[in-house]
């Protein structure tokens, strides 16, 4: 939570992953939070002025915004009011690919694998399932057979939509 801003785009930049998971302190081992490019936008949409924050958010987004105009250091914890997440989900490295599916699924965009201890041991994502199933494929008959088939055909999505001008 003490890291800069800063040092964690840099992360991101640099090393490619999708997200940088974050911990309270350098002692602890659990992850609290994550940071990543969403999270990045919201900073610099508070730094250039161009947000529209929430009631709630207007002192923290006002503070951060000082500090980015005097040039001073910005900590994650600092910007964390300002980054809508969503619930950190783990799942144990044993569990199966049908219960990651089952939790990506429900809407989660991605969850935290972890060991015995509770640390995190890596990161699954909905992305990264559709890469699995897109690169593995053709291990899988039967998944290979689906891929020609129309969506209609295969049922997938909501039939009831609603829409407003």
């Amino acid at each position: 939570m003490d890291t800069t801003v800063e040092e964690a785009t840099m992360l991101l930049l640099k090393s490619r992953p999708t997200v940088v998971l974050i911990r309270e302190d350098a002692q602890s081992s659990a992850a609290v939070s994550t940071f990543d490019f969403k999270d990045l936008n919201a900073y610099l949409l508070v730094v250039v002025g161009l947000a529209k924050p929430e009631e709630d958010q207007i002192e923290a987004s006002n503070n951060v915004a000082e500090k980015a105009q005097k040039g001073e250091s910005i900590t994650l914890k600092e910007i964390q009011p300002l980054c809508r997440k969503e619930a950190l989900v783990t799942l144990p490295s044993l569990s199966n690919l049908a219960q990651a599916m089952e939790v990506l699924g429900s809407g989660v965009h991605r969850l935290l694998v972890t060991n015995e201890s509770e640390e995190a041991v890596g990161i699954m994502s909905q992305l990264r399932l559709v890469e699995f199933f897109w690169n593995e494929g053709v291990n899988f008959a039967s998944i290979d057979q689906l891929y020609p088939l129309s969506l209609r055909d295969l049922n997938i999505g909501t039939k009831d939509t609603i829409s407003v001008r």
